[in-house]
């Protein structure tokens, strides 16, 4: 599962053995929008990005400019 913060984290937990997996800081505002398909999660900010993540990586897959506040 999934949780998108007001701070821009998203955590990451593992329902099975009910602990948090990974924690990372994503959008400079709060999230207003998650998804997640198998291992991508796309998430959407206040700070007006679109971010799209494979979780097997560290990186970024990919950052779009979605619009201005």
């Amino acid at each position: 599962m999934a949780l998108g913060l007001s701070r821009g984290d998203i955590t990451l937990l593992d329902i099975e053995k009910q602990v948090e997996d990974r924690y990372e800081t994503i959008h400079l505002g709060r999230i207003g929008s998650i998804g997640c398909t198998n291992n991508v999660i796309c998430s959407g900010g206040r700070d007006g990005f679109v971010s799209i993540r494979d979780i097997r990586q560290a990186e970024e897959v990919y950052r779009y400019k979605a619009h201005y506040q």
